[in-house]
């Protein structure tokens, strides 16, 4: 049964995405989880040949009302999670430069035919919205005033740089990943420790929360992707097929589909549930530091330290479009909350582009040095953070800077420790996360005033 007040279990969240999901691929595949599957091979097809299943915005809620039952397990477990997993791994051909498929093509039904072309149909709908709204936000686009922002807080407890954090889809909790080979989780209200996790191998370089379901997804140095049970706090999943270190990763927000990239230069496509990988998009000829999920098109963006941005055809497994503009490694992306677009940052500059075929809309300047990591919340606030310990704040509109910060150095610490590696907004937007070279965790929040230092 729904919750009291219409918020949806856990348990029927996770029917919903099965139910889509075996709309859209056939029952076989919501059965089919673990080992060989043929519908595997169909899923792989119908990925690269159709668009994407859109959301309704009353599916969009009760997605969101559910999100309070994904993690209800964790301020139960103080203690480090166990050393025993169940650990699977595949491994994934690799080979040259091409792009690899996972699996041969099956055959597709012409049920699944008729959803499919329902489907096209109603994301070429969204599309025409998303790009009528785009144009809007740009032709008002004009200096917002913004709060400052100021920093309040400073968690200690990892031992090595921390190079990685994720926001808890209800807003409770964060996740953090370090050099140190942990994971911790921690409460956002007064940042106590919850929960370390421990399991890799080596420092773990990107985090994502799993919005539909009780699931942490970690990427490390180790070569190794790790799918945690926040039920049971162990490891339930493991993705092996990178060459290298893995640096990045995201997940598809409306099915289960995993993209992955890291030093080895390509960027893998995973199914989440069975392990498999779908296919392999090559292309970039340096390492791939940054990846954006969409359930528009582009769904996949990638950035390299090749300079390039690539925007991926998951229809044909290949590169659709790959956008020069930077000089340097792109380091970051972020997708814009409203107007269909995203922003990209490299050494010196930030770059809007616009979605789906990657015109360049402006280049800011203002964050001088390297760029590690880029975020924006709902109200239009972006901030970009770096080497240096510097922290821009923007108003992404117009693209105006109006506050730069540099974080302090914690005791003990070199000069060479002071850079922000990542960063993420809460889900209210009135907060910031930042984790550092020097080992530490900062929290920012918006000052009251409504005054801006522009």
């Amino acid at each position: 049964m729904a919750a009291e007040g219409g918020v949806r279990t856990l348990e029927e969240l996770s029917a919903h995405s099965k139910a889509r999901t075996a709309e859209l691929f056939g029952e076989a595949w919501a059965s089919g989880v673990g080992g060989e599957n043929n519908e595997l091979a169909g899923y792989g097809r119908r990925v690269r040949a159709r668009a994407v299943y859109p959301v309704s915005s009353s599916q969009q809620g009760e997605d969101a009302g559910g999100k309070s039952k994904s993690a209800k397990s964790r301020s139960d477990g103080k203690s480090s999670a166990g050393t025993s997993m169940a650990v699977v791994a595949m491994e994934v051909e690799s080979g040259g430069g091409q792009a690899r498929r996972g699996t041969e093509p099956g055959a597709v039904g012409a049920p699944q035919d008729a959803a499919v072309e329902a489907m096209r149909s109603s994301s070429a709908r969204a599309l025409a919205v998303a790009t009528a709204r785009g144009a809007e936000a740009l032709a008002q686009a004009e200096v917002k005033s913004h709060a400052d922002w100021k920093l309040y807080r400073v968690i200690a407890g990892h031992a090595g740089w921390v190079e990685s954090v994720a926001m808890d889809p209800t807003n409770q909790w964060f996740a953090t990943g370090s050099a140190d080979c942990s994971i911790k989780i921690w409460d956002a209200a007064d940042g106590g420790l919850e929960l370390t996790l421990t399991g890799h191998l080596s420092a773990v370089t990107a985090l994502q929360f799993d919005a539909r379901h009780p699931f942490l997804f970690s990427a490390s140095k180790d070569k190794l992707i790790k799918c945690w049970d926040l039920e049971t706090n162990q490891v339930t999943r493991s993705y092996f097929g990178h060459r290298g270190g893995v640096y990045a990763l995201a997940l598809h927000p409306e099915l289960d589909v995993l993209f992955t990239g890291g030093r080895d230069r390509d960027v893998r496509v995973w199914d989440v549930r069975s392990r498999n990988a779908i296919g392999v998009l090559a292309g970039h000829e340096g390492a791939v530091f940054s990846l954006l999920g969409s359930a528009a098109e582009p769904q996949i963006v990638s950035g390299s330290a090749d300079s390039m941005v690539r925007l991926w055809d998951l229809r044909n497994m290949s590169s659709a479009v790959t956008l020069t503009h930077h000089k340097k490694a792109v380091r970051a992306l972020a997708h814009a909350p409203a107007e269909y677009a995203f922003v990209s940052a490299s050494a010196g500059s930030i770059k809007k582009f616009a979605c789906p075929k990657g015109q360049l809309m402006q280049t800011l300047r203002e964050h001088e040095g390297t760029i590690h990591t880029l975020a924006i919340n709902d109200d239009g606030v972006m901030v970009s953070g770096g080497e240096g310990g510097a922290l821009t704040f923007w108003d992404y509109g117009s693209g105006t800077a109006y506050q730069h910060l540099r974080t302090p150095l914690q005791p003990g610490s070199l000069e060479s420790e002071a850079a922000i590696l990542d960063a993420t907004f809460d889900l209210s937007g009135t907060r910031l996360i930042t984790v550092e070279a020097d080992k530490s965790i900062k929290m920012f929040k918006q000052v009251a005033s409504s005054g801006s230092s522009k």
